[in-house]
């Protein structure tokens, strides 16, 4: 919550409050209606008063309101209203040629402003020869916005009615902070402690409600902040425990298991110890397991680091042990654990870094499938095992089982990382500092430098071009449409060769990677155990040699369960990627091959295409109108 204070640009002025008094009641013409903002709206009145003349009477300051009611009544009864009129000639305006007064009223009180004590006073001595008034000196707070003067003028702030809504639904708890990344609130919180955020009624896509429990004690900027949050996910609404660097989630109790909620989001660490989330009903939808361990707080770490202990300080539980897709400064991985990420809530895909014995690598999840895209092996790894990785200042170090580094990828940038992520969206792999100039994270190394070589670069059945464009594998359909989809007369499932033909492709390749399915065996068989295959659509032939015009050289044969991570290499003789469509029907089909059709587009021309289409689309259209009447030519067609 920003309670930054916003100067004015009333310079050197001095401001004083009187409260003024009527004989005759100021009666409005408005005539008062309730209003109702529908059932998500509620009033509350901040100063505890009683909301009718019932509890006033029944109420224990029942003979101070009695009095109050009565002063009011008098005084307003006892000063006389007045009308805006022309100065009359005789008459001078209130202060100096130079310095002007500005008088304010609201209700029965009057502020009266000017850069000159003396006008003030001046006028104030006008008024009370005229009325019935109290001087309640300098101002201090109007309408709930307290002013402060400073030498640069006058500063107006909210504070003061923030710290009384807070104070009044018990959320002084919360951080207040100065700004976004510097606020007031303590490192942990202790046991018994609970609180509850409030769940829309009805979904509102975009939402996030976070409050902010405790933040980390050091000194580099932005520094790490501990929240529960209620966001909108798939038309309804996730509770989690989160924990931001500057704006950065970094860790969420809801990365790999999302805890769905109405009504509520109540964060609780209970008296035995355990940290918990509930929902409606008191369900719980997430907790760190740790009831009876003797579990006295929770404490966020300068680390970024979420750690329960107890009274002597021992880690009982740490967020550390569970990563979600971002590894922080000073935090291991083992082969125990990994980094996840995943490209949208609906896939079953997924994206990986893991900890292998012989390299690090990312893998691209495709329900029980898995594909490696990205790995690297350290040059010192002899006969020990990788062991852990961890992320330094300045790089990624690696480890073995005898704790000596034996490999390292470094920082392309001399300020110091804050944090490793896995995106989400392309599952690269990238380091971040803080750039204090531009006031963001940015990043100082990527795994995959180029888009093609990303998994999910382009969509099913799609190809990334030279010019890092996606193409489809077959860019024409039969008749002159084109094809408004990748995977369009590409289906799925098919398996058995009277109904499935492979299709071979020149001049591309997969950037993702498996153990070979088969070994020492030719391209035909390849694209056959493909066919057989129910859930084979593509498949890649690697030989040692080049295999173009020759279909019995042996080689290695790859099945993939998805066509993506398609992209355009120059011509090969040994790579031939297939793709598995259904069975033409047409006359040119050869019966007696399930896989030599090579599908006779323009992979190598794609880019060029597109600027054919542009510039020779007219000219096709005409060409081809004329020559239409032509019955040689129709023939020829």
């Amino acid at each position: 919550m920003d309670m930054n204070s916003l100067v004015g640009g009333l310079n050197d002025l001095e401001m004083n409050q009187v409260r003024m008094y009527d004989e005759n009641p100021r009666h409005s013409a408005y005539q008062r209606t309730s209003t109702s903002f529908g059932s998500n709206f509620v009033t509350f009145l901040l100063e505890n008063e009683p909301q009718t003349f019932k509890e006033v009477m029944s109420s224990s300051d029942s003979s101070f309101w009695k009095e109050a009611i009565s002063s009011e009544i008098e005084s307003i009864l006892s000063n006389h209203m007045w009308e805006l009129v022309d100065l009359p000639p005789e008459n001078k305006p209130l202060g100096t040629p130079n310095h002007k007064i500005i008088v304010c009223l609201y209700v029965d009180d009057m502020w009266i402003i000017s850069r000159e004590l003396f006008d003030i006073n001046t006028t104030k001595q006008m008024f009370e020869s005229k009325f019935d008034m109290e001087d309640l000196g300098v101002v201090d707070v109007v309408l709930g916005i307290r002013i402060h003067k400073t030498p640069q003028g006058l500063a107006l702030s909210q504070s003061h009615y923030i710290e009384k809504v807070l104070d009044k639904f018990k959320y002084l708890e919360f951080c207040i902070g100065k700004t976004p990344l510097n606020g007031y609130c303590t490192s942990d919180v202790h046991i018994g402690y609970q609180v509850s955020l409030a769940i829309p009624t009805s979904y509102c896509r975009g939402f996030m409600g976070r409050a902010f429990l405790m933040e980390s004690e050091n000194e580099m900027v932005p520094n790490f902040r501990a929240a529960i949050s209620v966001e909108a996910n798939n038309e309804k609404y996730t509770c989690s425990v989160d924990v931001l660097l500057g704006d950065v989630k970094v860790w969420s109790s809801g990365h790999l298991s999302k805890f769905y909620t109405i009504d509520k989001c109540v964060l609780q660490l209970t008296q035995y110890g355990d940290l918990l989330l509930r929902g409606q009903d008191d369900r719980v939808g997430w907790k760190a397991g740790t009831s009876g361990q003797g579990v006295e707080r929770l404490h966020l770490l300068g680390t970024g680091n979420l750690v329960l202990v107890d009274a002597m300080n021992l880690i009982k539980w740490q967020s550390f042990n569970f990563p979600t897709n971002i590894m922080l400064w000073g935090q291991r991985l083992s082969s125990r654990t990994r980094l996840t990420a995943f490209p949208s809530n609906n896939s079953s895909l997924s994206y990986s870094f893991e900890i292998q014995y012989d390299k690090i690598a990312l893998y691209l999840y495709s329900g029980k499938l898995k594909y490696s895209y990205w790995g690297y092996t350290p040059l010192e790894l002899e006969d020990l095992n990788i062991t852990y990785v961890e992320l330094t200042s300045n790089a990624l170090e690696i480890f073995n089982n005898e704790n000596h580094r034996i490999g390292r990828i470094k920082s392309d940038k001399i300020e110091p990382l804050r944090f490793l992520a896995l995106g989400n969206i392309t599952g690269n792999l990238g380091f971040y500092y803080y750039s204090s100039e531009k006031g963001k994270f940015e990043a100082s190394y990527q795994a995959l430098n180029t888009s093609c070589d990303l998994p999910l670069a382009c969509k099913p059945y799609g190809i990334c071009t030279f010019s890092e464009k996606c193409s489809c594998i077959r860019l024409i359909k039969r008749g002159d449409g084109l094809l408004s989809d990748c995977a369009e007369n590409v289906t799925e499932g098919f398996c058995g060769r009277n109904r499935s033909q492979m299709l071979q492709l020149q001049g591309v390749m997969s950037v993702l990677r498996s153990n070979p399915y088969k070994v020492n065996v030719s391209k035909e068989i390849c694209a056959n155990l493909c066919l057989d295959n129910c859930t084979c659509v593509a498949a890649l032939h690697f030989s040692l040699v080049d295999s173009e015009d020759d279909h019995t050289k042996p080689g290695e044969c790859y099945l993939y369960g998805l066509a993506r991570g398609v992209k355009q290499i120059q011509r090969d003789g040994r790579l031939s990627y297939m793709v598995k469509v259904p069975a033409a029907t047409d006359q040119d089909h050869d019966k007696h091959s399930h896989w030599k059709k090579r599908i006779p587009i323009v992979v190598g021309v794609v880019d060029g295409i597109v600027l054919l289409l542009v510039l020779g689309g007219i000219g096709y259209y005409v060409i081809r109108k004329r020559r239409k009447p032509c019955p040689d030519t129709a023939h020829s067609n």
